[in-house]
């Protein structure tokens, strides 16, 4: 959307929870939607090649076309919604990961899954949950003998510094005003996380 739009869809609805009521609001939208549709495109073709790594060619292209025809991923892919790029980055993330330790993949995979996790928990908070999920395949892999405690320790370290630096670096508001920024992501959990959505999610609320 660039700066100037941003800053301006912002700022005015501060307060007042109704930016489809800003001047200019549904040109930026559809403006900003031609970048949610390359990036589900994006997704969908790594997930594919992801899949070829782990299952072979035939699954991989298989997958590929599902999603791509999925009209959960059309449907996000569409519009100017988050849950899209959610689903993407965390499968990314957990498909990386499961190559790099089960596979005995390069450490691209591992930098790949780094950056995924962090765009994920960009996109929606929820994406934090792929955590428990690395962690859980460290810990296997090294049970079953697949890596040593030392390489287990600096990969993830280097995982983990891979999240951070995504999450800030992408997110530039937080190199101004970490604290408030983080505190308003609080908030806003406790706000939306503490109550049913207005309309109900199922069953028309009942």
């Amino acid at each position: 959307m660039g700066r100037d739009q941003s800053l301006q869809f912002s700022t005015k609805i501060r307060g007042q929870g109704m930016v489809g009521k800003v001047p200019g609001f549904e040109g930026a939208l559809a403006d900003a939607r031609g970048a949610m549709a390359v990036a589900t495109a994006i997704t969908i073709a790594v997930l594919a090649g992801l899949t070829v790594r782990l299952w072979g060619t035939a699954i991989g292209l298989t997958a590929g076309t599902l999603l791509a025809l999925d009209p959960f991923s059309v449907a996000l892919g569409q519009i100017l919604h988050v849950d899209g790029l959610l689903t993407g980055f965390m499968t990314i993330a957990a498909l990386a990961l499961i190559v790099y330790w089960w596979e005995h993949g390069s450490r691209w995979f591992l930098v790949l899954a780094g950056v995924a996790t962090g765009l994920a928990i960009l996109s929606k908070t929820p994406g934090v949950f792929i955590l428990p999920f690395a962690g859980t395949v460290t810990l296997v892999a090294l049970v079953a003998r697949r890596a040593t405690f030392r390489h287990v320790i600096l990969s993830t370290l280097a995982f983990l510094a891979l999240v951070i630096v995504t999450y800030v670096g992408f997110w530039p508001a937080l190199w101004l005003a970490p604290v408030e920024m983080m505190g308003r992501v609080v908030t806003f959990l406790r706000e939306t996380g503490g109550q049913p959505h207005e309309g109900g999610s199922f069953f028309w609320g009942q």
